[in-house]
């Protein structure tokens, strides 16, 4: 759950940012038949707007929520590759930094610096987190998790590729399965196009978009 004071922007009429969290919003169809089909047109969140009206509210926060509302604990499974390099390499106080290498096998696409953090040790006892006793929570023995303070790679632009590894499956469309029109559907593709393109509509039941106007 939300900390308090943050659930009072997200209902509060006075909020600032109030507006991204609407009572009443509209559903588009897009072609389909039921609503729960629609997509929901909800506003767009400004992460500016969003950041300088929370951090106001920081101050508010306990020392368990403001650990918890941080980035860089990076908790991995000590059956994956990356979680037996973590083990091996950042298992005490004295472990140097690991950096990983996202042209690596073991961190395949998976930047940035582990270092060590009282988080989790592989085979050790993994200790009740605050408040979860009078949860009926107990301690996990024999921890498979293998956890360390984690620092992303510096901010680059993302470009979306195929992850190190991944295999296309070859084609199985010929020249012969590729769709085919005539010219009167090419005349007709072409003639809708350019109405999209003078704004003068041309959308489901020809009213000019997707709600009917012009």
């Amino acid at each position: 759950l939300h900390h308090k004071a943050y659930r009072t922007l997200m209902v509060h009429p006075s909020s600032p940012i109030i507006d991204f969290y609407p009572i009443d919003f509209a559903n588009d169809l897009n072609g389909k038949k039921f609503q729960w089909q629609a997509i929901a047109l909800l506003p767009f969140i400004d992460a500016e707007r969003l950041r300088l009206s929370l951090a106001p509210l920081d101050s508010t926060l306990t020392p368990e929520e403001a650990k918890r509302n941080t980035l860089g604990l990076l908790f991995t499974s000590t059956r994956t590759p990356l979680g037996r390099l973590c083990a091996a390499n950042v298992s005490g106080p004295d472990s140097p930094p690991l950096v990983l290498n996202p042209a690596s096998p073991h961190s395949p696409s998976f930047g940035g610096t582990v270092r060590f953090g009282k988080v989790a040790v592989s085979g050790s006892t993994l200790p009740v987190p605050p408040g979860g006793a009078d949860w009926g929570l107990s301690p996990i023995p024999g921890c498979a998790t293998s956890g360390g303070i984690y620092t992303p790679p510096p901010y680059a632009i993302h470009r979306p590729t195929l992850l190190i590894g991944c295999a296309l499956p070859p084609m199985t469309l010929n020249q012969n399965d590729k769709p085919h029109f005539s010219r009167d559907s090419e005349q007709a593709t072409r003639s809708m196009l350019a109405k999209f393109q003078r704004g003068g509509g041309g959308g489901y039941g020809g009213g000019g978009g997707y709600r009917g106007g012009g």
